[in-house]
């Protein structure tokens, strides 16, 4: 009787715990961001200083994530570090818009950890508000280079805007 008990237990759990029809989770697909998938070399200005950086994007979690590790070849000018983040580009299905979680060598509390933003042809722009402040993430696809262009700026006390990060990032040699 204790093994005939047994032989139901298992049977019920397995049932439970491996269903006969799995469901197929869906995956994020993206034409614009498969172009960045790959290794990238890039050049340009962060806060007015010259930069040179380098980019590996590649898709993670179940097709759900563009993970972006970007790092600075140079050390973040008044410290001994150099920059370095891991982006995630997702998409919300429900609210129809791209998703961008930020993380960087400077900790908590930044602007544009976690903002949405929207498609236009071949640009993904992100926008953010943080304490009062305005800011916005730009990656551009320029198909007849293979090239992208990265642009961050924030929006000033006097209501101007400038550029603080402008990078062109080519595929890596």
């Amino acid at each position: 009787m204790k093994s005939c008990l047994t032989l139901i237990f298992v049977l019920l759990f397995a049932s439970v715990a491996f269903p006969q029809n799995v469901r197929q989770l869906p995956i994020f697909q993206d034409d614009l961001l498969d172009h960045l998938v790959g290794k990238w070399d890039a050049t340009g200005t962060v806060h007015g200083r010259p930069s040179r950086q380098t980019f590996e994007a590649d898709w993670v979690l179940n097709h759900q994530f563009l993970h972006i590790h970007e790092k600075s070849v140079e050390n973040v000018a008044g410290t001994n570090v150099p920059f370095e983040a891991l982006l995630f580009i997702g998409y919300d299905k429900t609210s129809k818009r791209y998703v961008l979680h930020s993380m960087n060598v400077f900790g908590g509390g930044r602007l544009g950890e976690f903002v949405y933003g929207q498609r236009s042809d071949n640009e993904i722009k992100f926008e953010a508000n943080f304490e009062g402040r305005q800011g916005y993430a730009r990656f551009i696809w320029q198909p007849e280079s293979k090239t992208w262009h990265y642009v961050n700026g924030v929006e000033n006390a006097k209501g101007e805007w400038g550029v603080t990060v402008d990078l062109k990032l080519t595929p890596a040699k």
